[in-house]
C-alpha cells in the first residue's frame, strides 16, 4: 500500500535520515529530495560530494535531480572537468576563522587563540595574514602554535575554487531567491573530507546570513556526515547549531544524514521534527536515534532488526509510526524513460508515495 507522507509538513521544520553505513540512505535522499520538488513544497541544496545528484549518478547512473527536473535545478562544480555544472569560486576575502576550525579538525586551543588573534588584527584576508604573520606583529599568540597553524594553512593550497577577488556565492542567490533549487558538485574533490567540511559551512553561514535578512523562498539544506559539525566539542564554532534551533522561524530548513547520530550534540537531536530511521546495530546510536520517542524499547527492537533499504517513518509528518520499504530507485528511471521532458513533473506527482 502507499504510505502517505505529508511533504509540506516534512520540510516545515528540521528533520533527520539516520541508519548505518550500505542501508541506502543515498538513495532515501534522492527519493525525498524529487518528492519534495514533485509537490513543489521546497527547494533543496545539495552538497554532491559523490556526484550522485546532478543528471546522472557516477556511482550507479541512476538519474538525479537534475534528469527529472531540469527547469527547477541548477547545478555547480568545484571541478573544472565537469561541463555540465558553473562553475563555483570561493572569494578569500569570505573565509573566517570558524571555517577553518571546523574544515581542519585538529587545531589545538592555542592555535585557536592564535587564529582569533590574527582574524582581530588583519587588513587582508585570513588566509594570507595567517602565512605572512610573525610574532612581531602578533605577540599575544604562542610561537609554537603560530607556526604549527602556518603549517596547516598551506592544507588550503589545494583548494582550486578558493580564489581572491573571486565568488560566486552571489549569483547562486540570485538562482535561490527565483526559486532554483542547487546541487554542488565536488568533483574530483568528493574523496576530500576537508574540502566539504570547509565549504559546507561557509556556505551554510552565509545562507543563514542571507536568510534571516530577507524573505527568500523556502529551501532544505540537507547536510551529510553531519556529526562532523555538530559533535559536542565542535558544534559551537558552526552554524548549523543555530540552523537546527533557530531556521523554523524563517524560510531555511536543515536535514541531517548520518550514520552516527551518537554522536550529535544533544540539543540539535532534540529539534528534529522527524525521523526517517534505517537499521542501525550500534545501541548509542539507535537510542539517539530515537531520543523522546515515547515506547522507545519497541522501537529499538526495529531498529536494530530491519533489513537493509526499510525505514521506520516517526514524526508528525505521517500519522502514525511506521516501517516501510523503500522503492527501487531504478523503477522510477524505467517508468520515466517511456515519456518526453513534459510528462515527467506529472508522474512524478502521481508517483509522489514513494514509499512501496
Amino acid at each position: 500500500c502507499e504510505i502517505p507522507l505529508d511533504y509540506k509538513k516534512l520540510t516545515e521544520k528540521p528533520f533527520a535520515i539516520f541508519g548505518r553505513t550500505g542501508m541506502g540512505k543515498s538513495i532515501l535522499c534522492k527519493i525525498v529530495c524529487n518528492s519534495i520538488l514533485s509537490k513543489d513544497v521546497s527547494s533543496v541544496f545539495i552538497f554532491d560530494m559523490h556526484s550522485e545528484y546532478g543528471t546522472f549518478s557516477k556511482t550507479d547512473n541512476t538519474p538525479g535531480l537534475n534528469f527529472f527536473f531540469p527547469e527547477k535545478v541548477e547545478m555547480f562544480t568545484l571541478d573544472p572537468g565537469n561541463r555540465e555544472a558553473k562553475p563555483f569560486i570561493i572569494d578569500s576575502k569570505n573565509i573566517r576563522p570558524e571555517d577553518i576550525i571546523i574544515a581542519f579538525q585538529d587545531l589545538s586551543p592555542p592555535m585557536i587563540d592564535a587564529l582569533y588573534i590574527i582574524n582581530r588584527g588583519r587588513k587582508n584576508d585570513l588566509i594570507s595574514e595567517i602565512k605572512n604573520a610573525t610574532i612581531e606583529k602578533y605577540p599575544n599568540a604562542h610561537p609554537s602554535a603560530l607556526q604549527a597553524l602556518q603549517r596547516r594553512i598551506m592544507r588550503l593550497n589545494r583548494f582550486g575554487f578558493v580564489m581572491e577577488g573571486n565568488d560566486t556565492f552571489n549569483q547562486m542567490i540570485t538562482l535561490i531567491k527565483n526559486g532554483k533549487s542547487i546541487v554542488l558538485d565536488f568533483g574530483k574533490y568528493g574523496r576530500d573530507a576537508m574540502a566539504y567540511l570547509f565549504l559546507a559551512n561557509i556556505i551554510a553561514r552565509r545562507l543563514y546570513n542571507e536568510y534571516s535578512e530577507n524573505d527568500y523562498p523556502h529551501l532544505v539544506l540537507f547536510l551529510e556526515e553531519a556529526h562532523k559539525f555538530l559533535a559536542p566539542g565542535i558544534a559551537s564554532y558552526t552554524i548549523f547549531d543555530r540552523l537546527a534551533r533557530e531556521t523554523r522561524k524563517f524560510n531555511l530548513i536543515l536535514a541531517l544524514i548520518d550514520q552516527r547520530p551518537s554522536r550529535i550534540d544533544e540539543e540539535v537531536g532534540s529539534q528534529l521534527a522527524n525521523r526517517l530511521i534505517l537499521s542501525m546495530k550500534e545501541p548509542s546510536d539507535v537510542e539517539s536515534a530515537l531520543a523522546g520517542v515515547p515506547d522507545k524499547t519497541l522501537w529499538k527492537d526495529i531498529v536494530v532488526s530491519i533489513p537493509a533499504r526499510t525505514l521506520l517513518l516517526l514524526g508528525d509528518a505521517i500519522r502514525v509510526p511506521t516501517v516501510v520499504d523503500i522503492m527501487d530507485y531504478n523503477n522510477m528511471r524505467t517508468r520515466l524513460n517511456k515519456f518526453n521532458i513534459k510528462d515527467i513533473d506529472e508522474i512524478a506527482k502521481q508517483s509522489g508515495k514513494i514509499f512501496g
